[in-house]
């Protein structure tokens, strides 16, 4: 695989790089010929496609239009940036999906429907026009059928955050409300992502628990969404929030990757616009961060892919990390991959895109570092990325913000342990360790949830025959330790995603997700002859009786304890030491 990359100027034209195109002894060689195009907001691509479409037919062309500047200050390139690649074993299928007919999740059944005969996918490229799109819903289909598989690229940019004039295009057309998805194919192709962030959490987690349209944010912990910003960072709603706001994104945990999102737009009801879906449940934070982490995390990206040796590499920036680390610093943090492979391509917009799994999405605030390779790693020496004044950094004077975020920081950090301590103890009992009732009712709902959708689930309670003279007969201490005891018995018989928690006194409940009745049965009666087969600490021989139910559709927390109760109450009047459903 060969990549150029070429900056089309007034000095140097589409022209003079189809010459350059032309002399390239491998061109001819190469199985395909692919361009990347990125164009600046204003600029009408269809001159820059035609011409070179025309003059190089058995080139493939794709690209998106590029954000403008969303910074007083700031200062970006204007001009059309083409990537070249020359593909020698691999190749690209391009589609793109009109969605002004279809939803994003309709597009993606649509993809897998059109890319079934494709083979040795390593990596699907994306790129969507019109920021209100929210291509969520067809990265969760297409990364669902393929969830080893990379998705990444950026939504395209255009003139202002509020003016979606946004588009993608390939040399069929141009699309203002589409999904363009490049897989790359190839036995012996590798594919290096990752997704850079730098950012961190500030202060404790909070809640989403109104939501409109999916993009739009009602409430946070039942309050204004923005009251977060205009609470704790003191960011109005005026020209400028987006600018404030862009350097303290939400943060979400997304699978096994920390997401960023930035809200775009600040409502006079004070609801919040972001270019990403959100659910009512969702916890998020502001986070914060240092130019020193971004370009440390970009750093060590640029040193693994230089240890992955890529012979092409594309960027996909958020504008937001020029905001924040200011046009000098930025430029550092790109210079980092052009030591790997000076061909490096960067494009922005709206948002990146990263998907595998169930890790990432569309995300804000980011950098994605995209490596291709076909075949073996060359055995060529490997440049490696360095950054002297970073690692010189002088501490003999540190400036007053910098400390200040490192205070917030180590409160931040003893904050988030501290409330996951308690977190912890509301749900744990505090003499067996195990779930408590609270625990049990949360997990309860859950379960019926799953039961309604034709999932089985199955609920044990039982209790210790006699407990009273346990406690009469050797004290309250050697009742205490036989609970303790008898809680190690059970769990040693039941599986780790069961549930097990101490209903209150000498009950107990035990939830079982995906089991039917009759294996339940099973596991009680297992669970019913271990505990009369042990001998308990300074108790000897005591006995459980146990009663079992199945969930039904129609239960609620009430009815299926109230059947659970009844099996109990038979077990105990049948003998004890049984088991009943």
């Amino acid at each position: 695989m060969i990549q150029r990359t070429f900056s089309l100027t007034e000095n140097f034209t589409v022209g003079d790089m189809i010459s350059q195109i032309r002399e390239m002894k491998s061109y001819g060689s190469a199985a395909q010929r692919v361009m990347i195009m990125y164009e600046p907001y204003l600029r009408d691509v269809s001159p820059h496609v035609r011409e070179i479409h025309e003059a190089l037919p058995d080139m493939q062309i794709f690209g998106m239009t590029l954000l403008d500047s969303v910074g007083p200050g700031m200062l970006l390139s204007n001009h059309t940036v083409c990537s070249l690649f020359l593909l020698q074993s691999s190749s690209v299928d391009i589609r793109v999906m009109d969605c002004h007919q279809m939803t994003p999740e309709e597009a993606g059944h649509q993809y897998l429907e059109e890319t079934r005969d494709l083979s040795d996918i390593r990596g699907i490229l994306v790129m969507t026009a019109n920021g209100s799109l929210l291509p969520s819903d067809f990265l969760d289909v297409v990364s669902g059928a393929y969830p080893g598989t990379p998705l990444f690229g950026a939504e395209a940019g255009a003139e202002n955050l509020q003016t979606d004039t946004s588009i993608v295009f390939t040399e069929k057309g141009v699309y203002h409300e589409a999904i363009l998805a490049a897989a790359f194919c190839g036995r012996d192709l590798s594919i290096y992502v990752r997704c850079n962030l730098g950012w961190k959490p500030l202060g404790m987690m909070h809640v989403v628990t109104g939501v409109k349209n999916d993009s739009i944010v009602e409430t946070i912990d039942h309050r204004p969404a923005a009251y977060l910003y205009s609470n704790y960072l003191n960011i109005q709603r005026n020209d400028y929030f987006y600018v404030n706001a862009c350097a303290f994104p939400l943060l979400e945990q997304t699978g096994k990757i920390m997401s960023a999102r930035v809200p775009i737009h600040y409502y006079e009801n004070g609801a919040l616009r972001c270019s990403l879906k959100f659910k009512e449940g969702e916890k998020v934070c502001l986070s914060y961060s240092k130019p020193e982490y971004v370009l440390k995390d970009s750093l060590a990206s640029a040193n693994e892919l230089a240890a992955f040796r890529p012979q092409a590499v594309l960027l996909y920036e958020c504008l937001n990390r020029r905001i924040f680390l200011g046009d000098e610093k930025a430029d550092r943090e790109v210079s980092y991959f052009h030591q790997v492979r000076d061909s490096v391509c960067t494009g922005y917009g709206f948002g990146e895109i990263m998907k595998q799994g169930d890790s990432g999405g569309v995300l804000n605030s980011t950098m994605i570092v995209v490596g291709f390779r076909e075949g073996p790693k060359e055995n060529t020496e490997i440049a490696f990325s360095h950054d002297r004044e970073l690692h010189e950094i002088n501490r003999t004077m540190i400036p007053l913000n910098e400390r200040l975020v490192t205070f917030l920081e180590q409160t931040t950090k003893e904050l988030n342990q501290t409330i996951s301590e308690l977190e912890k103890l509301a749900v744990i009992d505090q003499l067996t360790g195990i779930a408590n009732r609270r625990k049990i009712d949360e997990e309860i709902s859950q379960l019926l949830d799953e039961c309604r959708k034709g999932i089985c689930v199955s609920v044990l309670m039982f209790d210790i025959d006699f407990f009273k003279k346990v406690n009469d007969t050797y004290g309250h201490l050697i009742g205490d330790s036989v609970l303790k005891e008898l809680t190690s018995v059970v769990s040693g018989e039941i599986r780790e995603t069961d549930l097990l928690g101490r209903w209150g006194g000498e009950e107990f409940v035990c939830l079982f997700d995906r089991m039917p009745m009759k294996d339940a049965m099973t596991v009680a009666e297992r669970i019913r002859a271990e505990v009369d087969r042990h001998s308990f600490s300074g108790a000897g021989h005591i006995t459980i009786s146990i009663g079992v139910v199945e969930a039904r559709p129609e239960d609620t927390s009430d009815t299926l304890f109230m059947r659970l109760d009844e099996a109990l109450y038979r077990a105990k009047c049948n003998g004890r030491n049984r088991v009943e459903c």
